[in-house]
């Protein structure tokens, strides 16, 4: 049937018309399983949603490094026990200098350099472990940022000079 029957207006191309649009709809009829690849895209829909919503979680977690210690500025016996069984590290800097790390729990370590020490405190860092401190080495203050076996080591020297070298362990 031709097309152009539906627009001339007259009786007979309304009834053309009409005939060549039930003839359209059952040709484009929704197929046998429509209904099933429906469901099945739904269904797929909700797992990625599942995923997506599982990942995110598994992302976001509390951060129970940063815990709410109280320093009161004393030191117990039983720090002092474990500090003598501390972990250290040697570690050779560029500038000649020998430090010994000492890790002494409770995120603090201990750098020893030439007969002087300093404990200094964990820090947030983007990378690797940043540890400060005002006092300690030769009355200045220090900074460790340690990133595997080489670390940044920031000090001020006894005369008040800040110097800053690289150490490997």
């Amino acid at each position: 049937m031709p097309a152009y029957h539906c627009f001339t207006g007259k009786p007979s191309g309304l009834k053309a018309c009409l005939k060549l649009s039930l003839y359209a709809i059952k040709k484009t009829a929704v197929p046998s399983n429509f209904h099933f690849v429906r469901s099945y895209f739904m269904k797929l829909k909700a797992f990625f949603f599942a995923a997506a919503t599982l990942t995110l979680a598994a992302c976001a977690s509390d951060d129970h490094s940063l815990h709410h210690a109280h320093d009161h500025g004393h030191t117990h016996h039983h720090e002092e026990i474990q500090n003598k069984h501390a972990k250290q590290n040697l570690f050779q800097c560029e500038n000649g200098m020998a430090v010994y790390v000492a890790y002494l729990g409770n995120e603090k370590i201990r750098l020893n350099v030439d007969n002087d020490s300093a404990v200094l405190k964990l820090a947030r860092s983007g990378s690797g472990e940043l540890y400060t401190g005002n006092t300690g080495l030769w009355g200045g203050g220090a900074r460790w940022h340690q990133k595997g076996g080489e670390a940044y080591f920031g000090y001020k020297d006894a005369q008040g000079n800040s110097g800053e070298t690289v150490c490997r362990a």
